[in-house]
């Protein structure tokens, strides 16, 4: 991101008047007859997910189960930042147990925290917490069997 308002920095405010500069570098996601625009289960947000190839995301906790449910039906190889937990949901461990599903690379010294400006003018900070990586894909040198048997690239 460049300076866009010349004051010196980039920062959130470039952000803005670049989109409002450059109109064709967003584009407004429709909702449907059943789903506000850019929910992943919209008609058009689904369109969008089958020219995947890849999907890197954090979804909403609460519809976590639904939105690995719809990667899996679709076929899709995924990277999700998520809490280990997940991987004992009822709707993901046969995932895990099938071998379809695995953790990713993680953070072994228990620090999995990082810093974000909480107002960004004071260098106030938050303290976040940064969970594991369900994955389903090739992501080599993580790729370890959940459950015995060789892990499979998937390709």
């Amino acid at each position: 991101m460049k300076d866009e308002d010349g004051d010196g920095a980039a920062n959130v405010t470039d952000v803005e008047l670049f989109l409002k500069r450059n109109k064709a570098a967003r584009i407004a996601l429709k909702a449907d007859d059943k789903y506000p625009g850019g929910d992943f289960r919209s008609l058009e947000c689904i369109a969008l997910l089958n020219q995947a190839d890849i999907v890197v995301t954090n979804p909403p906790f609460s519809l976590f189960r639904e939105y690995v449910a719809q990667l899996a039906e679709h076929g899709k190889k995924f990277l999700i930042i998520g809490n280990v937990q997940a991987l004992t949901y009822k709707e993901i461990f046969p995932l895990v147990k099938a071998n379809k599903v695995w953790m990713g690379v993680t953070i072994h010294s228990g620090d999995r925290e990082f810093r974000v400006p909480d107002h960004p003018m004071r260098g106030d900070v938050k303290r976040k917490t940064l969970p594991c990586s369900p994955v389903r894909g090739s992501c080599s040198p993580c790729i370890q069997p959940a459950v015995g048997g060789a892990s499979e690239a998937v390709g």
